[in-house]
């Protein structure tokens, strides 16, 4: 048996982690009579895609506030899931890219992992700029190339449902409502 066949790497923004709500509330919050896409119109897996070029450095602002991060709240059914997973015999670990930008979303991650997903989830964190690194048997990510990196990956990239990535065809996808017809039971 393949050491890892049992191994799902997480991503946590937009997987585990709802980013996109946290942002655009903090920017509406913040930018009320500004320029806005709302979630379901999101076409463009990078924020900045989809604003104008004014935009981009509040974006990014926002982004690389600390507290920012660490104030997401998590996707609607993650934190279920993620123990259903582990019930259903998966050996869990989150696999995230960092920002260099921001000084603070390491530790905020960390941070984040554990009140949300329980201490010994911290101690299963991969923060890696090229997730092709990591090895495991499938990772959940709503990037639609999270494949692409240095190495030919061990993992099946199964991707996440966002509306940003809907036009991806060729892929398993899954979500918070349907995990357990993606990743059934483990014998």
């Amino acid at each position: 048996m393949n050491p890892e066949s049992n191994v799902l790497l997480l991503d946590m923004d937009g997987v585990v982690v709802d980013c996109e709500k946290h942002f655009l509330d903090t920017w509406r919050g913040r930018y009320p009579d500004e320029f806005y896409v709302p979630l379901e119109k999101r076409a463009t897996f990078w924020l900045e895609g989809q604003y104008p070029t004014n935009c981009h450095e509040r974006i990014r602002q926002i982004l690389n506030e600390p507290g920012f991060f660490l104030g997401m709240p998590p996707m609607a059914g993650a934190v279920n899931a993620v123990e259903g997973l582990r019930l259903a015999g998966y050996e869990l670990f989150i696999c995230t890219r960092p920002m260099p930008s921001s000084d603070t979303m390491v530790g905020e991650k960390i941070q984040w992992i554990g009140r949300h997903l329980g201490a010994h989830m911290r101690q299963r964190m991969f923060v890696v700029t090229d997730k092709t690194l990591v090895r495991g048997a499938w990772l959940l990510d709503d990037k639609p190339d999270a494949e692409h990196g240095l190495v030919t990956p061990t993992w099946e990239h199964v991707l996440f449902n966002q509306p940003y990535n809907r036009q991806v065809l060729g892929k398993r996808r899954a979500d918070w409502t349907n995990w357990q017809s993606v990743f059934p039971k483990l014998p």
